[in-house]
């Protein structure tokens, strides 16, 4: 699937409905994005692996000079699905590129059909996501649903055997050396195999059952809320466009929305630089 997401955090209830299907592999062009945000996704998504790429790779910026339009990709699929997919090098900030190993039993098509989906009142970009449907299926039982969906863990490093922890970690830093690869995919790497060296050798304890959620204002809300009914009301309609009054009243509710969200956003960024 493939969208122009017009925000990764104005359009974060959006984009955590699509991860929820277990199959879907997310490709995202997002103008905002920066090499800042890129912690976003694994603080939200950890279930996912995620690559990413943003126009400030090799000449990072701070938060406060942030410009729109300057590019920037990212890709991420459920870890799952990570004995089918691999990342390969090639690519810039508006080209990212991954390897899909699967077995096509019908015939030679690779692709089977491509669709695109209506807009939806909880999406709050101008775009609509495309779907490309492959010629070829995962057997369910290759495929284990992760139990640790919504949970938070406390790592015990006091238990920590850090005998196994070194060597596990040497082992897939060894496995995971990759030529041509970007200060931050560099980073992602190495925190890759920290995580995979901590979890081998180092136990943890569940302390919270809820997931991360974007939190937003009682006005934003009400403005998400009016947004959602706008749709109803534009779909019930017939979805028509152009000079339609429920259409435009769509447009104008899913602007106020955005709007409000990159406002509380910017509020929170102006706070942090203060404290």
């Amino acid at each position: 699937m493939t969208l122009n997401i017009e925000g990764i955090k104005s359009n974060f209830n959006y984009l955590q409905d699509l991860a929820k299907d277990h199959n879907l592999i997310i490709c995202l062009q997002e103008h905002w994005l920066w090499g800042y945000e890129t912690n976003f996704f694994e603080k939200h998504f950890p279930l996912h692996t995620i690559f990413s790429r943003s126009h400030d790779d090799n000449d990072p910026i701070p938060n406060f000079k942030a410009r729109r339009g300057q590019a920037g990709t990212a890709i991420m699929w459920p870890s799952s699905l990570n004995k089918f997919i691999h990342k390969l090098p090639d690519g810039n900030s508006r080209v990212m590129a991954i390897k899909i190993e699967l077995e096509n039993h019908t015939d030679l098509d690779i692709v089977d059909k491509i669709l695109i989906e209506n807009t939806c009142g909880n999406n709050l970009s101008t775009h609509v996501p495309v779907f490309c449907v492959l010629a070829a299926k995962i057997q369910s039982n290759n495929i284990k649903k992760s139990s640790n969906s919504g949970k938070k863990f406390k790592i015990e490093w006091d238990r920590a055997d850090l005998n196994k922890y070194q060597g596990k970690l040497k082992e897939t830093l060894q496995e995971n050396q990759s030529p041509n690869l970007t200060s931050t995919e560099l980073v992602g790497n190495l925190i890759y195999c920290l995580k995979k060296a901590e979890k081998f050798a180092i136990p943890s304890r569940i302390i919270k059952l809820n997931g991360p959620k974007l939190k937003v204002s009682a006005e934003t809300k009400i403005l998400l809320n009016i947004s959602k009914q706008k749709h109803r009301i534009w779909d019930i309609g017939g979805r028509k466009r152009g000079l339609d009054d429920s259409f435009k009243q769509l447009k104008e509710a899913k602007y106020n929305a955005r709007k409000m969200i990159r406002k509380e956003r910017a509020m929170e960024r102006e706070n942090f630089l203060v404290n």
